[in-house]
């Protein structure tokens, strides 16, 4: 029995606007109803002293040097593209990519000794990680499609920048995504990391320790003996 993880939607804040696109207004609430501005996602600075009511600089942090939520610069937009490239990169797998696109994914992230190679769903989502949590840069915006298509074309995901930015522009995805949030409410999913098992046989909400993991996995797999 081989395990395969399959990375799922969830929207953490609906709140917020993006940089050039219309969140979907079926799963976004109205931009009227919140703090910010259509077309203009608040820096991290901005974003986090308001979620946290604090003021960031007041804040001692004893951490490393990737700390970049007092940043004046990144932004922290609606993230429907990223999901949508996210499935787009399962739905690549399964259907069978071609030979650049799948090589490129793999090497971006499997070292020398790992037992099982990341699948294009990890790679992608470890890129839009990095892009978001590990940068200053206002370029790197989850919710521009500029940057997202350059992204998903340096990922292999398509034959050019060009391709990729008429992807993010039609709506693919969209209604698969949709029904993706659909069966999350149903797992009663509310918070992130969600962990369901065998498409809801079980569950685990939060990190979950080796234990509940190995337990979670016996018992799936004691299905099938």
């Amino acid at each position: 029995m081989t395990p395969r993880l399959v990375i799922r939607p969830y929207i953490l804040d609906p709140r917020l606007p993006a940089t050039s696109f219309e969140p979907p207004s079926s799963h976004y609430d109205d931009i009227a109803s919140t703090n910010w501005t259509a077309g203009k996602p608040p820096s991290k600075k901005e974003y986090f002293e308001k979620k946290f009511t604090v003021d960031l600089e007041e804040r001692e942090y004893q951490g490393g040097s990737d700390w970049t939520w007092r940043s004046e610069n990144a932004k922290v937009g609606a993230t429907w593209d990223a999901h949508r490239l996210v499935w787009l990169a399962g739905e690549v797998a399964q259907e069978g990519a071609s030979s650049g696109a799948s090589g490129l994914l793999v090497d971006a992230a499997q070292s020398d000794d790992d037992k099982y190679p990341a699948s294009m769903q990890e790679v992608t989502m470890e890129h839009l990680y990095k892009a978001f949590h590990t940068t200053d840069d206002a370029q790197m915006d989850l919710s521009n499609r500029d940057y997202t298509s350059r992204l998903a074309h340096e990922l292999g995901l398509f034959a050019s920048v060009q391709e990729a930015k008429k992807w993010l522009e039609s709506d693919a995805g969209d209604s698969e995504l949709a029904q993706a949030l659909v069966v999350a409410q149903m797992n009663g999913v509310q918070s992130v990391p969600f962990f369901v098992i065998q498409d809801g046989s079980d569950h685990l909400n939060g990190s979950g320790s080796y234990e509940e993991f190995m337990k979670m996995f016996d018992m799936a797999a004691a299905l099938h003996r």
